[in-house]
């Protein structure tokens, strides 16, 4: 079990390294049409390197799995040294325990909550831009979501949920960028 354990966290690191080398030189690119763009004014305060979990439970009324929110550990996204040491946590985030879930960034014991109010495909890409407005707190006033891997549900979860899966969720591991402006 523990050898299982450590290969898991060993593969965990190695993912966040290979996703961190390739976004880390690149700027964040939104759709050159739509709704997702920086506010005038704002600029980038910070970026970061989330790697985590989706979480999906089991919805009694539609007996399908749904979105239950995220946990993720937050990285400088600054190219790292060739130690893994140095690819430092400088945060969290996961979602609040509220009846409609409230997505929270805590980095370097600073705490925003913020709400979703876009979403676009990603250019080039399969996986969507979400960009966020910080509803409290003062570390940014927008965040966005982008370069998202993994967290869709397997295959065998995909389909409809039964009595029996009540109170389950289920965890898909993720990695995605997210820069914070302000």
């Amino acid at each position: 079990m523990l050898h299982h354990l450590r290969l898991l966290v060993l593969t965990r690191c190695i993912g966040v390294l290979l996703m961190a080398q390739v976004i880390a030189a690149a700027d964040i690119v939104l759709p050159a049409s739509g709704s997702l763009k920086v506010p005038v004014g704002q600029k980038m305060v910070i970026r970061t390197l989330g790697s985590g979990n989706q979480i999906y439970k089991c919805d009694p009324a539609s007996l399908k799995w749904t979105s239950a929110g995220a946990t993720a550990e937050l990285f400088d996204d600054r190219p790292p040294s060739t130690n893994l040491k140095d690819f430092s946590q400088i945060g969290n985030h996961f979602f609040s325990k509220d009846v409609k879930p409230v997505p929270i960034f805590r980095i370097k014991n600073r705490e925003i909550r913020t709400a979703e109010i876009g979403s676009e495909k990603s250019p080039g890409s399969p996986d969507r831009i979400i960009k966020l407005k910080v509803t409290q707190g003062t570390l940014a006033k927008t965040v966005f979501q982008t370069s998202t891997s993994g967290g869709q549900l397997d295959v065998q979860f995909a389909g409809a949920c039964t009595k029996a899966d009540f109170g389950n969720t289920i965890q898909q591991p993720y990695a995605a960028l997210y820069t914070f402006f302000a």
